[in-house]
């Protein structure tokens, strides 16, 4: 006598065309829905996501690859993920990129090394990836970045990136933001204002710069008190032990928010108050930084649009759109709180 399973044997996953029978369309329909393409209504669109959810569908992603010779993954690269900009970047590209029905495949480097990047990127070409975005580069990283670009879409995260075929660029206006921050300062009756730099060997940090120095040029004023930095804590904690050494400044324009609470250690060990003796502007808009003693001026970038732009942009020129996308830049935005005060007239 055979005896009866307590219970059923598992039904099979749903596939394609169990999604295009609930949402009664093609299942070529189907595909353009999962795959994101032009030339479905609305309404239809909708049919398919709501059977998609209903039926539980999960795409054989193997099974499309094999089909389509796409692989519905992207890779990226980073120098590092221990920075709030770079973290936040990477963040925001890879849920933009799920949005879009792709996987990511993040290699973060903790520091810059030459021999890691020609690694990484000759791993990317190897592999079944559609496209690569590298965030905030370096003048080596781009140079081998470019050279993938022959054979897959690269997009770059980084100011002032030169143009280059195969390629296309998306950031924050550094030199805008960067520019916001000072005339803030000189707007106050700042007359020395220092600058802790980011690495200047990377984009951003050579944008902001820049705009310290031309703004000061602009108003007539030094450009005399430079420092550089190394984007965290304990460098804006050193450089403000540096300033102090050397005479402080009015004010400080920090390369970022991290920095600038190290500089602020620095000048209240030093007996300095923030802002009575110094005022001192960031940059990125850290959530915390509203939270600092006193509240961080700073200036805020939207993370969240340049993954979104950085993953529509490699997709453009993924889908033969375009082999090349024009700059896409984003405005910055100042917020002004509490650390930097106007200079008695």
């Amino acid at each position: 006598m055979t005896s009866t399973p307590d219970t059923a044997p598992p039904s099979r996953p749903a596939g394609l065309k169990d999604v295009a029978a609930l949402a009664g369309v093609s299942h070529q329909t189907v595909s353009r829905v999962l795959n994101d393409r032009p030339r479905v209504r609305v309404e239809t669109r909708q049919r398919v996501l709501d059977a998609i959810r209903t039926l539980g569908y999960r795409p054989n992603l193997a099974a499309r690859a094999l089909a389509s010779h796409r692989s519905g993954v992207i890779g990226v690269l980073t120098a590092s993920s221990l920075f709030h900009g770079q973290a936040s970047m990477v963040l925001a590209v890879q849920a933009a990129a799920r949005r879009a029905g792709y996987y990511v495949n993040v290699a973060s480097m903790e520091q810059p090394d030459p021999t890691e990047v020609v690694s990484i990127l000759d791993h990317f070409r190897t592999q079944p990836v559609e496209g690569v975005i590298v965030v905030t580069p370096d003048d080596f990283t781009v140079g081998r970045a470019a050279e993938l670009a022959a054979s897959v879409p690269v997009v770059l995260i980084a100011a002032e990136t030169p143009a280059i075929p195969g390629m296309a660029a998306v950031n924050v206006d550094q030199y805008a933001g960067a520019t916001l921050a000072v005339e803030h300062l000189v707007a106050a009756g700042h007359r020395r204002i220092a600058h802790l730099s980011g690495p200047l060997d990377r984009f951003d940090a050579q944008a902001r710069r820049r705009a310290w120095e031309d703004v000061l040029a602009a108003a007539g004023l030094p450009a005399d008190a430079l420092y550089e930095g190394d984007w965290t804590a304990a460098g804006g904690y050193a450089a403000g032990r540096a300033l102090v050494r050397d005479g402080p400044p009015g004010a400080v324009f920090a390369a970022n928010d991290v920095s600038a609470l190290g500089v602020i250690r620095a000048l209240a060990e030093a007996g300095l108050a923030v802002p009575g003796d110094v005022s001192v502007v960031g940059f990125d808009d850290l959530p915390e930084s509203a939270f600092y003693a006193p509240p961080l001026t700073t200036v805020h970038q939207d993370f969240r649009a340049v993954g979104v732009q950085a993953v529509d942009a490699l997709r453009t020129m993924i889908d033969g759109r375009t082999v090349a996308v024009p700059a896409i830049t984003i405005a910055p935005a100042l917020v002004a709180r509490g650390s930097v005060a106007d200079v008695p007239g």
